[in-house]
């Protein structure tokens, strides 16, 4: 089970969320590193153990992770393949934008064959990394409808050192946004030159932090096919590459923005999505703590229709 370390009660003390004229950027940057944080940060078991890490890039060595396909939701319909017996899951390495080596994951369907599936990248809130439960449960129901997955440490986290602060990663936009999205680019390049991937389908799916990031990114690469965006938040810090700003830029690609009911935020970036948009809201907070494999199982019936299997 999710063990948060820092609840979100109390949180719209800060003056952005009183209306307080005073203070108000330093309330905006406190606001949402707080919210972030209690989103993000937790113990995330899978399974009941974490998983062991892979073997590197190149290795025929993988570990196997079990990938059921879970019931589609009632939304639009969708075929969904039979789940394989499972999904590796190859430690992986790649040069990033700034010519550094970037860990991560990929999770590759056990029984693809010789078949080139699509690619998808997904990514964590503001205190993971590549390490996160959440992602790794999402990449397996992912991979069990055939998609090929990776993620990767951000610049400044897991075993890219040194650290970065999450208020830097807020508030920081030239220097750590910026790199951050600048790596998905190298990622993506990486993702499609892979043998098990078709380039001409890719995608992306991120939560909270990785959301923000990952609309700023997909909005500049014509490259990503679809994306899920997963309870963003709006950050006027950013200036023109602020998530509610340009989130409108991804359209008309597909879109898959997910929301949760206690977090009015997120709806506020959402609601600012163009023309092919699709919105979707769970009965929760910010962190999904209920929604989890429901929002993953959204996302997965959401790929199939846009990327096929």
């Amino acid at each position: 089970m999710p063990v948060f370390t820092q609840g979100i009660s109390g949180l719209f003390r800060y003056p952005l969320m009183r209306g307080a004229k005073k203070n108000h950027s330093l309330g905006l940057i406190g606001f949402t590193v707080a919210l972030l944080s209690a989103g993000c940060s937790q113990e995330y078991t899978v399974t009941g153990k974490a998983l062991p890490a892979g073997p590197a890039s190149g290795s025929s060595a993988a570990t196997s992770a079990s990938a059921s396909a879970s019931t589609p939701g009632s939304g639009n319909p969708t075929t969904v393949p039979p789940a394989s017996s499972g999904a590796t899951r190859q430690r992986i390495q790649f040069t990033g934008s700034r010519s550094d080596q970037v860990p991560g994951y990929l999770w590759v369907p056990a029984n693809r064959g010789q078949k080139k599936l699509p690619g998808l990248i997904f990514m964590y809130g503001i205190t993971g990394n590549k390490d996160d439960g959440g992602v790794a449960e999402a990449a397996r129901i992912l991979a069990a409808a055939n998609f090929v997955v990776m993620t990767m440490d951000w610049p400044g986290t897991g075993e890219r050192l040194p650290a970065i602060s999450k208020a830097d990663r807020v508030t920081n936009k030239d220097r750590v946004m910026q790199w951050t999205v600048a790596d998905y680019g190298a990622a993506l390049t990486w993702l499609a030159s892979r043998p098990e991937v078709r380039s001409d389908r890719l995608g992306y799916a991120g939560a909270s932090m990785g959301a923000m990031t990952g609309i700023v990114f997909t909005k500049g690469d014509a490259r990503v096919k679809a994306m899920v965006a997963m309870v963003p938040l709006p950050n006027l810090l950013w200036g023109s590459s602020a998530p509610e700003s340009a989130i409108r830029g991804i359209a008309p690609r597909p879109l898959l923005c997910i929301m949760a009911d206690g977090d009015p935020l997120g709806r506020s970036v959402c609601d600012n999505a163009g023309a092919n948009a699709e919105k979707k809201n769970f009965p929760d907070q910010h962190e999904l703590t209920n929604s989890r494999q429901a929002a993953a199982t959204a996302a997965r019936d959401f790929f199939i229709r846009h990327l096929g299997n």
